[in-house]
């Protein structure tokens, strides 16, 4: 309500306010209306169970704009908006190689350290939506941290193709490696339902004589099934080529030594 007293510049206003906020209910009006008929989100499921992760869609804009010679006002929020509750699903790399039946090789290996790319460095599954695009699904993350979550894969593979207990991916007391791997992973590509791929240089470096080999791995995988658990598998399969190119240069190198 304007107050009395005021000049008339002032009085015009104070009126032209109340005329703005008349037109704004006026413009509000049919999305009200629709509002009543068409919920502005939709749940899936729309009954969730306890505990059970629920999508959040928006299905329209939440307000209309408005403009009256000053910079517009909108809030609506994007066309497609989901969130969720409930517990985030934890997935794992494995080891997957398996021994092809030659002579172990009785040394003990260290496997680390191991880097990974900063974009996939985080707890989250990133996957790639687009050529120059990637997303973070926030409802996927993985069981480790991925660079020690590879180490531990590779270990594991390295036990089975050498025939030898005695890899580790960690340092542990009284354990003196013959021979350390060191991985660094450049690329770790995820597309669901389509492919994996890791790509990685990496050095066999005997420890006592100074010795080192290295090599690069590029090792795509095709991916069975939509799910975040195929996309994981198909990345073990692809680590488990990797291990076996390191395994490979760690018999070369043992049958060379003196």
């Amino acid at each position: 309500m304007c107050e009395k007293g005021l000049g008339a510049y002032n009085q015009k206003r104070c009126s032209g306010g109340f005329l703005k906020l008349l037109l704004i209910a006026f413009l509000a009006l049919p999305l009200a209306a629709q509002s009543a008929t068409q919920p502005l989100v939709q749940f899936t499921p729309e009954h969730p169970r306890d505990g059970q992760m629920v999508k959040i869609t928006w299905t329209q804009n939440v307000a209309p704009s408005v403009h009256f010679g000053t910079p517009a006002f909108e809030v609506s929020p994007p066309p497609f908006f989901t969130t969720a509750y409930g517990g985030a699903h934890s997935i794992t790399i494995n080891q997957t190689a398996v021994s092809d039946g030659a002579a172990p090789v009785n040394y003990p290996i260290m496997v680390g350290p191991v880097s990974v790319p900063a974009a996939v460095d985080r707890p989250e599954f990133v996957v790639q939506t687009a050529p120059n695009r990637v997303d973070v699904d926030e409802f996927n993350r993985w069981a480790a941290p991925l660079n020690d979550a590879v180490a531990q894969v590779v270990a594991g593979d390295l036990v089975k193709l050498l025939g030898t207990p005695d890899v580790a991916s960690a340092q542990m007391a009284n354990f003196a490696p013959a021979y350390r791997v060191t991985i660094d992973v450049q690329r770790f590509d995820s597309v669901r339902g389509q492919s994996a791929l890791v790509e990685a240089v990496w050095t066999v470096h005997r420890t006592t004589g100074g010795e080192t080999r290295s090599g690069r791995t590029t090792a795509p995988e095709a991916v069975q099934g939509d799910s975040f658990d195929a996309l994981a598998a198909a990345h073990s399969r692809a680590l488990a080529r990797l291990s076996g190119d390191i395994a490979g240069a760690i018999r070369v190198e043992a049958e060379d030594k003196p």
